[in-house]
């Protein structure tokens, strides 16, 4: 893992925390923003 991908990871982790503690965690909120984060991934490469 390089750690462009680690802080990706970082901040999905902590995207997680936030709607876990807001009670707003729907699937394919969550979906959604592991999509988004992937194409980041991979455009930036």
């Amino acid at each position: 893992m390089t750690n462009k991908e680690y802080e990706y990871y970082k901040k999905f982790y902590e995207y997680i925390k936030h709607l876990l503690r807001n009670a707003n965690l729907e699937e394919n909120i969550v979906r959604e923003k592991i999509r988004e984060m992937e194409k980041r991934i991979e455009n930036e490469d």
